[in-house]
């Protein structure tokens, strides 16, 4: 069907775009799978045109919200979605097409210490939001080691707003 992934900026979109798009041509299943030539990935919006009639698309819903408008994807992922305007919070959700099967919507994000707008969207209880917080502890590096030199790196101490934010992900 169609999945629309949602940044706030074109550097963040840019970065996905490029991974993506790296998986797929060096995969050759991948690469059976897009439109052939020059139709399958495109950019500046990224899209990507699979050979089934589904597609992957880029928007950038900018300050006013306006960029989310048109999509209406069944499925939607929102990255770096603490730099959203609070307008592009409320036009997002009316882009997925939530009639259909298996709708749904992903948020991407990472605290900035403080309880924001991002905080406030994402903790909705009628969103019905299943968090997941991801910290530096669930890294495959992680260590006693690592631990003591982020605990020096954001502020001396565990307790520190900036190591809450950074090492544990807490607003």
């Amino acid at each position: 069907q169609e999945m629309t992934i949602f940044t706030p900026e074109f550097t963040h979109i840019n970065r996905i775009a490029e991974r993506i798009e790296a998986r797929i041509v060096t995969n050759w299943f991948y690469r059976s799978l897009t439109r052939p030539g020059r139709s399958g990935i495109n950019h500046r919006p990224f899209s990507v045109f699979w050979a089934n009639g589904s597609r992957l698309i880029s928007s950038l819903p900018q300050r006013s919200g306006i960029g989310a408008k048109g999509a209406h994807s069944v499925e939607v992922h929102v990255d770096e979605a603490q730099d959203l305007s609070p307008q592009a919070w409320k036009e997002i959700p009316n882009t997925i097409s939530w009639e259909k099967p298996g709708a749904s919507w992903h948020i991407h994000g990472v605290s900035r210490g403080v309880r924001d707008d991002f905080y406030e969207y994402s903790t909705r209880p009628e969103l019905e939001f299943h968090v997941h917080r991801i910290t530096q502890m669930h890294r495959e590096d992680w260590s006693e080691a690592r631990r003591q030199q982020l605990i020096e790196e954001f502020g001396g101490s565990v307790d520190s707003p900036d190591y809450k934010r950074n090492v544990k992900g807490e607003h």
